[in-house]
């Protein structure tokens, strides 16, 4: 996403991850396919993005997960967000 700051902690440019558990507070959590690891993300926390979500029209796995790096506005992550925290 726009504000990722967490280096290669999801493998590396262009890896997808599935989301674990959301948060009401604005993270998520991510489990990267390509290194197995887990982490914690913001989505929406004091307006930070790191991550964008990747639509299972687009997602090699056709399910729906989240990448750090496609092209998506913070408007759409926002909204992608806010729909998959209700």
């Amino acid at each position: 996403g726009p504000d990722w700051c967490w280096e290669d902690q999801d493998g590396h440019e262009g890896n997808i991850g599935t989301t674990e558990t959301h948060s009401q507070q604005g993270w998520i959590q991510v489990r990267w396919d390509g290194t197995g690891e887990c982490g914690v993300y913001r989505v929406g926390l004091e307006g930070a993005y790191d991550l964008y979500e990747v639509p299972p029209s687009e997602d090699p796995r056709s399910r729906m997960g989240v990448i750090r790096d496609p092209p998506m506005s913070p408007s759409a992550a926002a909204a992608a967000a806010q729909e998959t925290s209700s």
